[in-house]
């Protein structure tokens, strides 16, 4: 992990969420989301695509 922080320039996050660049989703993010759904966590998935190739980014927020 590289760091955890919440940018003073984005809005607060609500929820729990997986970032990946592309598709397909590397062996990383398909682990962690089958983690979390097998405790019970579902995570919601989109693009981010300005993270680097292969990168997973799990965003914790809020609850909504």
């Amino acid at each position: 992990m590289n760091g955890v922080n919440q940018s003073v320039f984005s809005n607060p996050v609500l929820g729990t969420y997986i970032a990946v660049k592309s598709e397909p989703f590397t062996d990383t993010a398909k682990i962690a989301f089958d983690t979390f759904k097998n405790i019970g966590i579902t995570l919601l998935g989109f693009r981010n695509e300005s993270l680097a190739e292969g990168v997973t980014e799990i965003l914790v927020g809020n609850k909504e």
